[in-house]
């Protein structure tokens, strides 16, 4: 089952609906990062995102490139209106829905990894989590201030999904790393996909200090998890391009290890920087 969220104008949280989704033996997921409103992504979404016919849809991060400025929120408006949303089922002859799981990224709360800037909460910002509650309190779409920007989806029994904050607003050591660890415990699943913005193998030179903080703590409180539990695949972003390693285990080629796919080429066009 999959959850979905509609606005609700009496209460002004969304409500959640359950309803049956795809054939959970045979998913599609598309991921990618770093989409943007230029003419790239545009182009990309047209010709080729909706002609791959997904089931599941990850984008890890820079989104709308809101910065998390109050007045940019429309940026958004447009980025949902381009993406392929709806999937025509021909057997049902029926349109269902795609979920979208998003991982925040540095453009999405207006904030680098690590910098201590503080993120402004209120009613409405971030845009990112005002818009897109991902995870869920007591079964209910929590506030504004308790919605994560790490959580997790469960789909059938063999597949985890997993979104990870590289440190924007949750330290990727101590609670966030205990709760990958406890996630991976609780779900026993064949398949772990994570997700998260900026890259820890990276196959490109960071030359920014918040860049290089992530490699650093991703190396020494992650890939150690990811090893320890056989993840199947990383997607990450942030730099702007494109890589696929072998599969990697304890800093290796391993035939059990893990592949780490990204990073970040949905229609950005230029290397990112701080």
């Amino acid at each position: 089952m999959f959850r979905i969220t509609e606005p609700s104008w009496i209460i002004d949280l969304p409500k959640i609906y359950s309803y049956k989704t795809f054939d959970v033996d045979h998913i599609k997921i598309l991921s990618g990062g770093d989409v943007g409103n230029d003419k790239i992504a545009r182009q990309m979404n047209k010709n080729t995102v909706s002609k791959l016919d997904p089931d599941v849809i990850l984008i890890g991060g820079d989104i709308a490139y809101d910065n998390n400025i109050p007045v940019c929120y429309r940026a958004w408006d447009y980025i949902i209106l381009r993406m392929p949303y709806q999937k025509y089922e021909p057997v049902t002859d029926s349109i269902r829905i795609i979920p979208f799981i998003f991982a925040a990224g540095n453009h999405d709360l207006g904030v680098n990894s690590y910098s201590g800037a503080k993120i402004t909460h209120n009613t409405h910002e971030p845009v990112f989590k005002h818009y897109f509650p991902q995870n869920t309190e007591n079964g209910n779409v929590p506030k504004l201030s308790a919605r994560r920007t790490f959580f997790s989806h469960k789909i059938g029994e063999k597949l985890l999904i997993m979104t990870l904050d590289v440190g924007y607003e949750s330290a990727m050591e101590s609670a966030q790393k205990d709760w990958i660890e406890n996630t991976f415990k609780r779900s026993p699943t064949t398949l772990k996909v994570l997700q998260y913005h900026g890259p820890i193998l990276s196959a490109c030179q960071q030359d920014a200090y918040f860049d290089n903080l992530v490699i650093d703590k991703g190396k020494d409180h992650w890939l150690p998890l990811f090893d320890k539990y056989n993840v199947t695949v990383v997607f990450e972003n942030h730099t702007h391009s494109f890589k696929r390693t072998k599969r990697i285990k304890h800093g290796k080629e391993h035939q059990n290890g893990t592949y780490y796919l990204g990073e970040g080429s949905w229609g950005a066009k230029k290397p990112s920087g701080v």
